[in-house]
């Protein structure tokens, strides 16, 4: 059985895409997997060997010591593939190909786009290290085995490469609602899920809801910075949240169901306008129609399969313009939803990444 090896500093042990998708495909497929994460214990979960990292006390001792706690559970691994989804991991990376290991760089982001918009580092060091990284990143595309890349202005940016385009679509079924409760007898609730944020709209999102009275926003997930939830607290609109903080799929599955549409409100940066996040399809896969950023690419989905509203996500009255549609008018809202859910079943779902994912490892280590 062929051993393959997961590497990641920086997300969860069960994020969606590397624990949720990737992994437990190749474990159903076969591969002996194993993914080394923060985690507070050694355990596995779905046929993965999850092997835990301490926890670091900041992202500076991230950046040092679990890099180099990583690099040592990797070797104690001894797999046939490592496959890494964090920038600052190039460095083992580019180590493990030297020992004579089959690697691969999984890129979820324009890493050195939005490097030039990260708030915690200084404005003078942002264009010098987005441009080392830069570097790094193509070092890494002429070096190792393959890039896995999330989209396909990511996968443009490695010619040259081996890339492989495996996308963050969700698996069928994965967030089907826990009873069928009909869009007309449903709260007048929107949903957020996913990392929040200044620039993924978290004050937009309470300003609109703040001039739909009797509108509910669900909060889904958690905040970055950990003190931008006090400041939201301060907000008029936050008498009109229900904050449910982080939940496992079932969870995210059951504030779905409670909800007339989902909200992906990205501000636009120069890293937003080409990303293909996952709540965007994740909404879709529930049935929910998606109020989503005006941008041209997420256009050409929403648009196209005329599944949800497009809003200026720096607009709160266009926002809460969208959100009275759907609570309004219940049937265009479930219209809207059972297009997007018919999109995903019929191009995208993860059963379309996975065979790539799955062509990309046979052809460098057999199956």
């Amino acid at each position: 059985m062929k051993k393959v090896c997961h590497l990641t500093t920086v997300h969860q042990p069960f994020d969606v895409r590397i624990f949720q998708k990737e992994c437990r495909s190749l474990a159903k497929a076969g591969y002996d997997v194993s993914l080394v994460a923060v985690h507070e214990k050694d355990e596995t979960v779905d046929g993965v060997h999850v092997l835990h990292l301490p926890r670091p006390r900041g992202r500076w001792e991230r950046w040092m010591r679990t890099r180099e706690h990583c690099m040592k559970r990797a070797l104690v691994a001894d797999a046939d593939l490592y496959h890494f989804h964090d920038p600052e991991l190039i460095s083992v990376g580019l180590e493990l190909k030297k020992r004579g290991k089959r690697v691969v760089y999984d890129v979820h982001e324009s890493h050195a786009e939005s490097m030039l918009d990260r708030s915690y580092l200084p404005m003078a060091l942002r264009r010098p290290m987005s441009r080392q990284l830069m570097r790094l990143e193509k070092k890494a595309g002429k070096n190792l085995d393959a890039i896995v890349a999330a989209t396909p202005k990511i996968a443009r940016s490695f010619t040259g490469s081996k890339v492989a385009l495996v996308q963050n679509y969700p698996s069928e079924g994965e967030l089907a609602p826990p009873s069928t409760v009909q869009m007309r007898d449903r709260e007048s609730a929107v949903c957020y899920v996913g990392g929040v944020s200044l620039v993924r709209g978290a004050r937009e999102m309470l300003d609109a809801i703040d001039l739909v009275p009797g509108a509910k926003l669900l909060i889904i997930g958690e905040y970055t910075p950990k003190s931008l939830h006090a400041e939201l607290l301060q907000l008029p609109g936050w008498r009109q949240v229900e904050g449910l903080g982080w939940q496992d799929r079932s969870g995210v599955a059951a504030a779905m169901a409670r909800s007339v549409a989902g909200l992906v409100l990205f501000h636009p940066l120069r890293n937003h306008v080409e990303s293909q996040p996952n709540k965007l399809f994740e909404y879709m896969s529930a049935g929910l129609p998606v109020i989503a950023s005006d941008f041209g690419h997420w256009r050409t989905i929403v648009s196209d399969e005329d599944c949800g509203i497009l809003v200026d996500p720096l607009d709160p009255d266009a926002i809460a313009g969208a959100i009275r549609t759907v609570v309004e008018d219940r049937t265009a809202a479930q219209d809207m939803g059972r297009r997007g859910r018919q999109a995903v079943t019929r191009k995208y779902n993860w059963s379309t990444q996975e065979a790539v994912l799955l062509e990309l490892y046979g052809s460098m280590i057999g199956s």
